[in-house]
C-alpha cells in the first residue's frame, strides 16, 4: 500500500514512471551547503558530459526531461555554439556554459570509486545543453558541466496532501527560478573589449561619458555630475552611427 500511495504522489507531480539511476564517474569532490543553510539538500559537481550521453542512449521516452519546462529548441544559434564547444574545445566546457540543474529523491557518493548516484533523475535546468550534444558520434570523453544536484526525498508518513502541496511548490518554484535568468544581449559580451575602452577614455577626456554598461550612467549619474562628466552615447547608439558613417566598409 506505501508503494502503491507513492506512485500516486509520483503521478501528481508529474513525475510518473520513475527514471533510472544515473552514475556518475571521476567525481573527485562534491560541494554542499550546511543544512541548516538550505531548504533542501543542494551539492554541486563537475560530471562528465558523456554519462550524460550514455544515460540517454537508453531513456527513449526521454523521461530525464520529463519535469523540464522546455523541450528541445533545436538547432539554435545558441545550441549550434554549445554543440562547437563540446567538440572542438572540450576542456573549455566546463567554464564556458552555464550548467545543468536535476532533481532526484537520493544521491550518494563513494568517495573509494569516485562514483556518484542519482536516484530518480529529473533534468529541470540545462535541457539544451544535454540535447545539443546527444547526437554527436564521437564525444570527447574529458568534457565536464556543472551540475547542481537537488535532493527532494519521497514523501511519507501522515498529513500526505499537506506534504504534496510542499512538494509541489519547492519543485515548481526550482523550475521556474532555474530558468529565468534575465537575457544577455550578444553586444553586452562586447562592453569590456579594448575598443570600446578606447571610446571610453575618449570621451571621457572631453568630460562624457561613454556608456559601455547599459544603464550605467543613471546609476552614477550623481557622482559624475559632480565632476563635470555628463552622458553621452552609449554602446548601441555610438555602434549605429559608426555603421552610418563607414556602411561601405565592412
Amino acid at each position: 500500500m506505501d508503494d502503491l500511495i507513492q506512485f500516486i504522489v509520483d503521478d501528481i507531480d508529474i513525475a510518473m514512471p520513475r527514471t533510472k539511476d544515473l552514475v556518475l564517474n571521476s567525481i573527485h569532490n562534491v560541494l554542499s551547503p550546511d543544512k541548516k543553510d538550505t531548504e533542501v539538500s543542494t551539492s554541486i559537481v563537475f560530471a562528465k558530459l558523456y554519462d550524460f550521453m550514455k544515460y540517454m542512449e537508453d531513456d527513449p521516452y526521454d523521461l530525464l526531461f520529463a519535469r523540464n519546462v522546455r523541450l528541445d529548441l533545436g538547432n539554435t544559434s545558441v545550441n549550434k555554439a554549445i554543440r562547437k564547444t563540446f567538440e572542438s574545445n572540450p576542456t573549455e566546457f566546463a567554464f564556458s556554459n552555464n550548467g545543468i540543474t536535476m532533481l532526484c529523491e537520493h544521491h550518494v557518493h563513494n568517495p573509494g570509486t569516485k562514483e556518484l548516484t542519482i536516484v530518480n533523475p529529473r533534468v529541470v535546468n540545462g535541457s539544451q545543453t544535454l540535447h545539443s550534444i546527444r547526437t554527436v558520434q564521437t564525444p570527447p570523453l574529458n568534457a565536464r558541466v556543472m551540475l547542481r544536484i537537488i535532493e527532494i526525498p519521497p514523501l511519507s508518513g501522515n498529513d500526505l496532501p499537506e506534504k504534496i502541496s510542499k512538494k509541489k511548490d519547492i519543485v515548481n518554484k526550482i523550475a521556474i527560478r532555474s530558468n529565468q535568468q534575465n537575457q544577455i544581449k550578444l553586444w553586452n559580451l562586447v562592453s569590456n573589449d579594448n575598443f570600446q575602452v578606447d571610446l571610453y577614455r575618449f570621451f571621457r577626456g572631453k568630460s562624457f561619458f561613454y556608456e559601455r554598461r547599459e544603464k550605467e550612467y543613471k546609476t552614477r549619474r550623481r557622482e559624475l555630475r559632480n565632476v563635470q562628466v555628463y552622458q553621452g552615447p552609449s554602446l548601441t547608439r555610438m555602434c549605429q552611427l559608426i555603421c552610418c558613417y563607414k556602411w561601405l566598409d565592412k
